[in-house]
């Protein structure tokens, strides 16, 4: 699987419509379950209230070249859709205090930025700009900062950087500069950054120590290691792997001991996990977005997973 940037077009320095997302199903398209060993389908029930709590915020596909942001009351069962400028929105994010969102914005000449949006009404407002493919920005936990992944100044990997959400200077690179540096998050104490990161070989995780600058791997073993989110109490890592059956499945990493467990999985490509407020909960994407028990036990039931929506759907984020 080579570094392929696809529509990059190096003499002209543009780049078609293309997310981080759309870049990594070519670069991890041969990750197929390899058919020798797999697990069998869940069956999935459909959400209708009751026992889950909070909003829930994605990203759903409403045509070619077009997605919709939504809040999904889940104590109500309601959801809203956001109002953005024209483009691909991607990557919707969560402002600490529940009031914004940022997320990416694909527009007509194919770049992408970091914008900002009030969740109860407003204009948008880009934070990021440029000929530059910016994409899934994550907040600082005191909600001046946002940490993304791009592909800007000529380099043609996936590089992190911070910026101010309120500051107009430059955004500046932190982490690893050793290959594609992809889906970084924030620890809920503001110390440290877990993202997904590939030199040589598979992607692997990687915890960014950003007063010390330290930066060292967390993970490692067989198959792909992508999509890092923490924990609310900042202690676990939930990620998607392939390491299980050569099927992208959630895992934990414990911060502590290192160790990694299985958490649950089925057939299908379960991507983006994230922990509900109380962590009894993973919502996630399975091509739509569903949600499992934390402990990998039965909904009341008897369903082992619950559907949020029917479309596809995608980077959940969850708040209480």
């Amino acid at each position: 699987m080579a570094h392929v940037i696809p529509g990059w077009r190096r003499g002209r320095r543009r780049i078609s419509a293309i997310s981080l997302l759309l870049v990594l199903s070519v670069l991890l398209g041969g990750c197929r379950p390899s058919g020798e060993r797999r697990l069998v389908s869940l069956r999935e029930g459909e959400f209708s209230g009751g026992e889950v709590a909070g909003q829930l915020l994605y990203v759903e596909t409403r045509g070619v070249r077009q997605s919709a942001l939504f809040v999904h009351d889940l104590d109500r069962d309601e959801r809203q859709r956001l109002t953005l400028p024209p483009g691909y929105a991607n990557s919707p994010a969560w402002s600490p205090d529940g009031r914004h969102v940022a997320f990416s914005l694909t527009g007509a000449d194919g770049f992408s930025h970091l914008w900002v949006v009030p969740v109860a009404g407003g204009r948008a407002r880009q934070i990021t700009d440029g000929e530059v493919v910016d994409d899934h920005p994550r907040w600082s936990p005191d909600g001046e900062k946002l940490v993304f992944t791009s592909i800007r100044d000529g380099d043609y990997d996936w590089r992190l950087f911070t910026v101010a959400v309120d500051d107009p200077e430059p955004p500046r690179p932190v982490g690893s500069t050793d290959g594609h540096s992809v889906f970084p998050d924030w620890s809920p104490d503001g110390r440290h950054l877990v993202y997904a990161n590939r030199g040589e070989g598979n992607y692997r995780l990687r915890l960014h120590d950003l007063e010390s600058g330290r930066d060292r791997r967390i993970t490692d073993g067989p198959g792909e290691d992508l999509y890092p989110r923490f924990s609310p109490d900042g202690r676990e890592v939930l990620f998607s792997s392939t390491r299980v059956d050569d099927v992208w499945q959630i895992q934990r990493l414990d911060l502590a001991t290192d160790e990694v467990e299985h958490v649950v999985g089925s057939d299908s490509m379960d991507e983006f996990p994230v922990y509900s407020p109380d962590m009894q909960h993973v919502a996630f994407s399975a091509g739509h977005l569903a949600l499992y028990r934390a402990d990998g036990e039965a909904f009341p039931d008897g369903k082992l997973r619950w559907s949020i929506t029917r479309n596809l759907a995608w980077t959940p984020d969850w708040r209480g």
